[in-house]
């Protein structure tokens, strides 16, 4: 195929070739060409009042390319009030290779139909400009649609004024690359980890994004509040965009929450403490309303996380194609994900930004760039601001609010330990020390509920009750044996001759048959009953009572055994200091040989060779004389050895 061509300036901004030749494009011969200022080839079959049609690449007009000429200078307006979409602007389109004469520079479509519940699509299909609930073929001319939520509500418009093109070629781009960020759209003005509302409330700079071929600006998000919220609601995954809140995250009833799927219900869901979630921002290439903002609200969207993690970790591996879209899903490809900001909940219904990751990629593809997350520890700032409140500061400057669980560590290498000297809502727990300021010392918690050791203070030996019975608290005990290596315990009296003189000490806590129970042996026995006794005086063990005391020793045979002095006279707080103070038989002195049964009439004998007493019954000995068995300087023990008597001589 040749033609030749000559060059003229036409009346308008296009450029005219015109020529003469055997070109002939589908059966017709052509008279003129031109190129539109965005380099588009058009032809003309016969004469003036013939239409344009795209020739595009000069070897193919049978794609019937549908389009705008000029895309990026259409200005595309809707108006809530009349319903309607205005183009103003270069506006030129084909609709598969034909000029759509009646759109021009002010065209403004008829009214969409009242009370919509979902989205509206405006397109022309050749003969007439519709609005419709149903999805347009891209071999229509694509115009505008106009999103509602399931309960009315409006939400936004898109331009869809995208360049003439093959429409199968918009089809594939449409499903394979949708819309892409291509400049712009920082996050930025926030401080990682802090509580405080100003330093999580992020600025948005200017944004440019892509629908396919026709690139939008939108303006930056300049004011540290006013953001536009989106969660799903309801079993059928109805689209709430919240505009106007303070922060990025889904805050209901003063509560930060995530958006859970339970019971077939989209509800919201507390956040755990120190559990994280992402919050996912996306970019709509939103157009202009005639009256409110409610599309320019909507150009960036702070859409909640649909899941909680225990570790940052788990929200650093998600990405936007997990969440659900509900009813946003039918425009998925008319946005794009461009930021995922994590967050922790740091309790008391309070959040922090831990990090923020860029994405990239289009709607189909978006992956985190991973570049807003502090990777060195020396990046971070204001770590000397305090202001980190669930950090411990190394300096102890301080106090905590909570317990510190060292997991199975021990706490080594320090100077001392300074206890509080005046514990507040104290619980009793097995081995916990702590301040006693009664006695001003540490107590240690026994498993024993009502039994505390003072240490240093007292000395307790841990018994089993091996009596069958009761031991009450502050009842007198003496060892009897043992089991399984631990001693065991019974209540004791005087009057018990073989069995007092073993006497250890006194029960601080009441101990049924078979249970532990704690004796002291030296130290206070608190919470007994010595009403009956008289404070400052020493007791012995009772030789009427089983365990009991008394004041005074017991008359003999009766074993004497001084338990303590007491301390405090109460019939209910009593308290006796108790050690334990055995007044030994004669027989068992440890210098008197006595041992075995005594007879009546038995007196003690010294045996110098031997360093000992020794007993004899003088009725039973023979004497040949008045025997001195004892001499002195003060006097004589003398035996009669007649009479057998023993006399005692000054």
């Amino acid at each position: 195929m040749s033609q030749v061509f000559k060059k003229v300036r036409g009346t308008t901004s296009s450029e005219w070739y015109i020529g003469s030749g055997d070109i002939d494009v589908a059966g017709s011969p052509v008279v003129a060409f031109r190129t539109t200022l965005d380099g588009l080839v058009e032809y003309r079959e016969a004469g003036p009042s013939t239409p344009w049609k795209w020739l595009g690449a000069l070897n193919d007009a049978a794609k019937e390319p549908t389009g705008f000429t000029e895309p990026a200078n259409i200005v595309q307006t809707y108006n809530p009030t009349t319903r309607t979409i205005t183009l103003t602007g270069t506006v030129e389109a084909y609709w598969r290779g034909e000029r759509v004469t009646a759109l021009v520079s002010g065209w403004e479509s008829d009214p969409h139909p009242g009370s919509p519940t979902q989205v509206l699509y405006l397109y022309y299909d050749g003969t007439s400009f519709v609005w419709s609930t149903s999805l347009w073929s891209f071999s229509d001319l694509l115009i505008a649609f106009v999103a509602f939520s399931g309960v009315g509500a409006y939400l936004f418009t898109l331009r869809e004024t995208h360049g003439t093109m093959p429409w199968q070629s918009h089809m594939d781009f449409h499903e394979n690359i949708g819309t892409w960020r291509s400049a712009g759209g920082d996050v930025t003005g926030f401080v990682l980890q802090s509580t405080t509302p100003i330093d999580r409330r992020p600025l948005v700079s200017e944004c440019t994004v892509n629908d396919e071929d026709i690139p939008t600006a939108l303006p930056a998000h300049t004011t540290q509040d006013n953001y536009t919220t989106a969660h799903l609601d309801g079993s059928d995954g109805a689209l709430v965009l919240t505009t106007g809140v303070a922060d990025i995250a889904w805050v209901v009833g003063g509560v930060v929450s995530w958006n859970e799927f339970v019971g077939g219900v989209w509800t919201n869901t507390a956040l755990s403490n120190d559990k994280y979630m992402s919050l996912w921002l996306l970019a709509i290439p939103a157009a202009e309303d005639t009256t409110g903002n409610q599309s320019q609200n909507a150009r960036f969207i702070w859409w909640a996380g649909q899941a909680e993690s225990t570790l940052l970790a788990g929200e650093q591996a998600r990405s936007p194609s997990e969440l659900n879209l509900g009813e946003f899903a039918s425009i998925a490809p008319e946005f794009v994900f461009i930021e995922q900001v994590i967050i922790r909940e740091t309790g008391a219904n309070d959040f922090e930004i831990i990090e923020q990751r860029r994405l990239t990629g289009n709607k189909f593809s978006a992956i985190s760039g991973g570049s807003g997350g502090i990777t060195d520890h020396g990046a971070l700032t204001g770590l000397a601001d305090d202001d980190h409140t669930q950090y411990l500061l190394i300096s102890g400057l301080r106090a905590m609010i909570g317990n510190l669980d060292l997991g199975n560590n021990i706490l080594t290498n320090t100077n001392a330990i300074q206890f509080n000297t005046t514990p507040v809502g104290l619980v009793h727990v097995e081995g916990q020390a702590h301040w006693d300021d009664d006695d001003k010392t540490l107590e240690l918690d026994t498993e024993i509920s009502d039994v505390h050791i003072q240490l240093g203070q007292e000395v307790v030996i841990r018994c089993q009750n091996n009596s069958g019975v009761e031991i009450p608290n502050g009842a007198v005990v003496y060892i009897d044996g043992a089991i399984s290596q631990r001693p065991t315990a019974k209540q004791v009296q005087a009057n018990d001759l073989a069995n007092a003189c073993k006497t250890i000490g006194m029960a601080t806590n009441t101990a049924s048959a078979g249970a532990y129970v704690y004796v002291t042996v030296t130290g206070l026995v608190r919470g007994i009953d010595t009403s009956g006794l008289t404070e400052g005086e020493f007791v012995f063990l009772s030789d009427t009572v089983l365990g009991g005391l008394r004041e005074g020793q017991p008359d003999a045979p009766n074993i004497s055994v001084r338990i303590g002095m007491v301390a405090y006279s109460h019939a209910t707080e009593g308290k006796v200091l108790v050690k334990p103070s055995l007044f030994p038989q004669l027989a068992k002195l440890s210098d008197v040989s006595a041992r075995g049964t005594q007879v009546d009439g038995q007196i003690l004998v010294w045996n110098a060779s031997a360093g000992t007493w020794n007993a004899i019954d003088p009725s039973a000995t023979s004497f040949d004389s008045d025997t001195i068995l004892t001499d002195d300087v003060t006097g004589q023990v003398l035996v009669d050895d007649v009479t057998g008597n023993v006399l005692v001589t000054p």
